[in-house]
C-alpha cells in the first residue's frame, strides 16, 4: 500500500457541554427544544427509524456537568441497555442529581446510566492538571473498562498515587457494574502519550490503541525504544489487567490509533490517521506526503492481516471504526483540500477547513464506497456505528449550508448535528440535523441489538431539536423529548 498526502493531523474538537442522543424506531413527528442557559453532559434518547418505521419504545435525555465546558467523547451499552459515557468535566458538576467535587483541573469522568435515562453513578480520575477519557468499552458481566490520558502528577486511584512519566500518560482502568474501581495500568515515557479507543473481545480481553511519542514503557515492556517518531500502538490486556503484548507501527511513520473495535472471530480493526513510511508487522504503510486515514487489521494475538488508507490532500483521518461479525468494516472521519479515492476524488469545499466522510471496506481491506459532508465551512463525521445487517449509522458536525451524500442540511447556528442511517450500498435511508444557536456537536456512537443507537458529544443550549420545550431539573440540564428524523 502506497499512499500519498500533505500533513495535517486529525484534531483534538473542542466545544463546550456534552450531549447524548439515544433513538429507538419511530413514524411520526416530534419536535424538542433543549431551552437553558448552559447544556452540561446530555443523553437524548429519540426515536429513528432503524428498520421498519414503528412508534418509539420510549425516550430520555440526561445532562450533567459544570459552569465550563465540558464533553462526552465516548460512549457504550452494557449487554442490558444501560448507557456508559466517557469524557472530561471541569470543576464540580452535577450529573442527574448527583454530585461530582472537582479535583482541580479538567477531570476525566465515567458515569453510568440506566436504560430508562437515570443517573445510576459517576467516578472521576484527575488532578490539578488536564486528565481526558477518549473511549469505552463493556464486558458481557457489565463491567466498564476506559482508556485516556493523565497529566496530573498528584492523580490518585483508590487512595494511592499515579506515576506520571512525563507530559501525558495512557490509562486504562476496569470498574465493576457498581462502579467500583477495579483496577488500573498506565503506560508511556516522557512524551505525550495516549489511549485512545478501547473494546473488549469475546473472552474478556481488553484492546487499546492510541499514541506513543518517543520511547514507551508498557507494564515493563518498551515500545519504540530510541525513537522520536509518534507510532500507532496497540495493547491487549486480560480481564484482570495483565498485559498480553503490545505492538507498534515502526520505521519512520507516525500517526494515531483514535479507534478500536473487533470482529466476532475476535480479530482487531484499528482506525487513525498517519504519515511516512513503516509498517505494522511486516504490513507496510507508505504515506509519502503527511497524512491519511489508515486501517489496520491484526489477528487476536497482535499479527498484522492488512492495511489500508485513504489519502486527502493535504490530508485525511479517521475517528472512529466499527465493524460486524462478518468483518466488514465503516469508518468515520474527515479530511482538508482533496479525498482521493479509488471511485474518484473528491474535493472540500471549504478554502481552509475540513470535510467529513464515512468509508466502507470489505473484510479483506478492500474500499467499497465513502460519503462525504461537505459544505463552506467545517463539517466532520466523527461516530460510526453498525446493526451488523449491512446497515450503517454515522454521526458528526456541520457548518452553516451542507450536503451529505447529496441531501442538504442547514445549521441553526456556529455548528449543528447531524446523524443518518445508510443501506450496505451507502444509500442514505434518513438524515437528521438537529442544533442551535451556538456550538452543537457529536461525537461518538454506539448502537444496541434492541434496536437503539445512541450518540453523544456537546452541545450549548438553547439547542433546538425540533421546538418540544423540555424543562431542567436543575443544577444539571436533564431533559426528555422524542424525535423523528426525516424520511
Amino acid at each position: 500500500m502506497r499512499i500519498s498526502a500533505r500533513s495535517c493531523p486529525v484534531r483534538h474538537i473542542r466545544r463546550a457541554g456534552p450531549c447524548i442522543l439515544m433513538t429507538e424506531p419511530l413514524s411520526s413527528t416530534r419536535l424538542v427544544h433543549l431551552n437553558s442557559a448552559f447544556l452540561g453532559l446530555a443523553f437524548l434518547l429519540v426515536g429513528l427509524p432503524i428498520s421498519a418505521m414503528a412508534d418509539p419504545a420510549g425516550l430520555w435525555v440526561a445532562g450533567g456537568g459544570g459552569a465550563k465546558n465540558d464533553k462526552t467523547r465516548a460512549v457504550a451499552f452494557d449487554r442490558e441497555g444501560n448507557v456508559f459515557l466517557a469524557g472530561e468535566t471541569t470543576d464540580s458538576g452535577v450529573f442527574g442529581g448527583l454530585k461530582r467535587e472537582g479535583l482541580g483541573g479538567m477531570d476525566f469522568f465515567l458515569a453510568k446510566v440506566s436504560k430508562d435515562g437515570r443517573f445510576l453513578w459517576v467516578r472521576s480520575l484527575g488532578g490539578s492538571l488536564v486528565d481526558r477519557g477518549y473511549g469505552v468499552a463493556t464486558d458481557s458481566a457489565g463491567n466498564a473498562y476506559v482508556t485516556g490520558h493523565f497529566q496530573s502528577v498528584d492523580a490518585t486511584w483508590k487512595g494511592g498515587a499515579l506515576a506520571n512519566q512525563g507530559d501525558y500518560d495512557v490509562f486504562v482502568a476496569k470498574y465493576s457494574p457498581q462502579g467500583e474501581p477495579l483496577w488500573i495500568r498506565t503506560a508511556g515515557g516522557k512524551g505525550y502519550d495516549y489511549g485512545h479507543g478501547i473494546a473488549v473481545d469475546s473472552a474478556g480481553d481488553v484492546v487499546v490503541t492510541g499514541a506513543v511519542a518517543g520511547e514507551a514503557q508498557f507494564d515493563g515492556t518498551t515500545v519504540n525504544a530510541g525513537s522520536s517518531t509518534r507510532p500507532i500502538f496497540c495493547a491487549k490486556y486480560s480481564k484482570e489487567g495483565e498485559l498480553r503484548w503490545v505492538k507498534t507501527t515502526t520505521g519512520r511513520f507516525s500517526g494515531s490509533g483514535h479507534g478500536v473495535a473487533v470482529d466476532a472471530s475476535d480479530a482487531i480493526y484499528i482506525g487513525g490517521s498517519g504519515g511516512g513510511q513503516g509498517s505494522l508487522g511486516g504490513k507496510p504503510l507508505e504515506i509519502t506526503r503527511g497524512q491519511a486515514g489508515v486501517v489496520l487489521k491484526l489477528t487476536p494475538q497482535g499479527d498484522a492481516v492488512w492495511t489500508a488508507a485513504i489519502a486527502g490532500q493535504p490530508s485525511a483521518g479517521f475517528h472512529e471504526i466499527t465493524v460486524d461479525g462478518t468483518g466488514r468494516v465503516w469508518c468515520a472521519g474527515m479530511f482538508k483540500g482533496s479525498l482521493k479515492l479509488a471511485s474518484g476524488e473528491v474535493t472540500s469545499t471549504g478554502d481552509k477547513d475540513s470535510d467529513g466522510f464515512l468509508a466502507h471496506f470489505s473484510p479483506d481491506g478492500v474500499f467499497q464506497w465513502a460519503r462525504v459532508v461537505q459544505g463552506p465551512a467545517t463539517d466532520y463525521c466523527l461516530g460510526v456505528a453498525t446493526d451488523g445487517s449491512g446497515r450503517s449509522f454515522v454521526t458528526g458536525e456541520f457548518s452553516a449550508k451542507a450536503v451529505f451524500a447529496g441531501r442538504s442540511l442547514e445549521s441553526l447556528g456556529a455548528t449543528d448535528i447531524f446523524t443518518a442511517a445508510l443501506t450496505e450500498a451507502g444509500d442514505v435511508e434518513w438524515l437528521l440535523p438537529s442544533g442551535g444557536a451556538k456550538g452543537d456537536n457529536a461525537y461518538t456512537m454506539a448502537w444496541h441489538p434492541s434496536g437503539r443507537l445512541v450518540i453523544a458529544g456537546a452541545c450549548v443550549a438553547p439547542a433546538d431539536f425540533g421546538g418540544k420545550p423540555v424543562a431542567s431539573p436543575g443544577g444539571a440540564e436533564a431533559y426528555g423529548a422524542v424525535l423523528v428524523p426525516a424520511r
